[in-house]
């Protein structure tokens, strides 16, 4: 089997990690709560361990305090820390120090993406031309080193399905190289597909890279599927992070990206995985909507730099990439700026991004996102644009896939339709799709759902595209599921039960951990 990288755990091993993680937390919050009732029954006379745990329970959030990190995500870690000191700073210094890797790693990481990253020349033209466009630009590249590309085609799919056959036949034209990486992988025609295309082209002598993350396929994908994959031949299959015996800090910082490239010429990412839901050859949750977006030209070379970084950091390989040559024959009216957050990146180029897309807008705002938990900055911005007569307009599911998210979800309804914002719920199932649609100009398509998961621990990609005709399909595909969809007026959202709205309440505090 041609598996690199740290090796997977067999399901037995999962098992008992998963747990052995949930006997520890159990352990360490008994012992908090048999700390708390000694004191308050006086059994022993504690009030030194007390001090002690309190003492060092305000260091840490001091030192909390000090992070460039979100401040609701710092908020939460408060609550928890001061409510629960002993459990609290365990949790935290466990789950809580960010997705960042060791130094010495993400220098060597980041020193050789560097030396392949592109300096675009199509910057001052865009600076002339459009200054918003061009800000927009430097909420990403400042936070991040991807550039903006102008010979790049895109090609929108609102139909997966559509998607996923055009993705097979490129695939299919293949000479040299393709990598995938998906977050998740799951048995059935979809993956099935893809995997006799490229038994083919490993026969053929097409090099082929695939990543996928564990915990995102560990339910969905049989370890007779997985040994087909790394059987291929001409194939190197990497899991990433994968679930072991040894306590993982990294665990919950997940490869949330959907990525494939083919010989360096063409491009896909989006909201949707290698899973027969995204196609509807399976129904869960109603009818399922996403979209993806094909590129073409100098912009692939940005996903090739997503997929070396990430490849890099699970097998310390270093990918040997071709050298960047701008393709001058393809010529579109738009510029195209595929990006993505990684382990090295402290910084939320996306967050950045929405909130500078929000504040761009003049005539609309369109959202299109599976959850909706956000913190009260981004929440005060659309805010903002709605009072101010933008035309916001906010796509969430009817049906959902997680009820307490969900619930937290509805939780943020009230804010935004006061100020005279709108909110839907996709009727006829799930919304997936994570859009962002500005004034006919300016449109984002990725993996990036507007909640504090996406934003602040996963590692996510995506491409902001600008004065693209893509644009123009993202809005009519973003109206045709409004028309589909209820929506939620301010009576009938203040008119929920108040064990709902005790729920959100609580659910409120710790969703930034969540």
């Amino acid at each position: 089997m041609k598996i690199v990288g740290r090796r997977q755990s067999h399901l037995f091993a999962a098992v008992i990690k998963t747990a052995l993680a949930i006997i520890i937390s159990l352990v360490i919050l008994a012992l908090q709560i048999a700390f708390y009732v000694v004191l308050i029954l006086g059994i022993y006379n504690l009030w030194y361990l007390r001090i002690a745990t309190e003492v060092i329970g305000i260091l840490v959030v001091l030192n909390l305090y000090r992070r460039d990190i979100n401040s609701s995500y710092k908020l939460s870690w408060t609550i928890f820390i001061l409510a629960l000191p002993f459990a609290g700073v365990v949790f935290y210094f466990t789950f809580g120090g960010g997705r960042n890797v060791p130094r010495r790693k993400a220098e060597k990481i980041n020193g050789y993406l560097r030396t392949k990253a592109v300096e675009s020349d199509c910057f001052v033209g865009l600076n002339s031309a459009d200054t918003r466009g061009a800000m927009l630009v430097n909420s990403v590249h400042n936070n991040s080193f991807y550039d903006v590309y102008r010979h790049s085609e895109t090609e929108f799919f609102p139909d997966i399905a559509e998607k996923h056959r055009r993705m097979l036949k490129d695939i299919e034209e293949a000479k040299e190289y393709v990598y995938i990486e998906y977050f998740i992988i799951s048995d059935g025609k979809v993956l099935e597909s893809v995997i006799d295309v490229l038994e083919r082209k490993g026969k053929e002598g097409v090099k082929i890279k695939f990543i996928y993350d564990d915990i995102g396929s560990k339910k969905c994908l049989r370890r007779k599927t997985k040994k087909r994959i790394a059987s291929i031949e001409n194939l190197e299959l990497c899991v990433y992070e994968p679930m072991s015996l040894v306590i993982n800090p990294r665990i919950n910082y997940r490869d949330h990206r959907k990525i494939a490239v083919v010989d360096g010429k063409t491009g896909y990412m989006g909201g949707d995985n290698l899973a027969d839901e995204y196609t509807g050859d399976k129904i869960r949750f109603g009818r399922w909507r996403d979209n993806a977006v094909r590129i073409t030209g100098d912009a692939v070379y940005a996903l090739e730099l997503m997929f070396s970084e990430i490849w890099y950091m699970s097998t310390g390989e270093t990918l040997a990439l071709r050298d960047f040559v701008s393709d001058g024959s393809v010529e579109t009216p738009g510029y195209v700026l595929p990006f993505g957050d990684g382990p090295t990146n402290p910084l939320n180029p996306a967050y950045h991004l929405f909130e500078s897309l929000t504040v761009a807008a003049e005539k609309y705002l369109y959202i299109s996102t599976p959850y909706l938990i956000i913190d009260n900055s981004f929440i005060n911005m659309i805010q903002l644009a709605a009072k101010s007569g933008v035309d916001v307009r906010i796509l969430v599911p009817h049906i959902p896939d997680k009820k307490l998210i969900f619930a937290m979800t509805r939780g943020h309804y009230g804010d935004i339709i006061k100020a005279g914002g709108k909110i839907y719920e996709y009727t006829p199932g799930f919304n997936h799709a994570k859009n962002v649609i500005v004034d006919d100009k300016y449109a984002f398509i990725g993996t990036v759902n507007c909640d504090y998961r996406s934003m602040l621990l996963h590692f996510e990609c995506g491409a902001l595209l600008m004065h693209d005709p893509s644009v123009d399909k993202m809005r009519d595909d973003f109206l045709s599921a409004v028309e589909q969809s209820e929506e939620i007026t301010l009576e009938k959202w203040e008119n929920r039960p108040l064990l709902t709205k005790l729920s959100e309440l609580l659910l409120s505090v710790i969703a930034p951990l969540l």
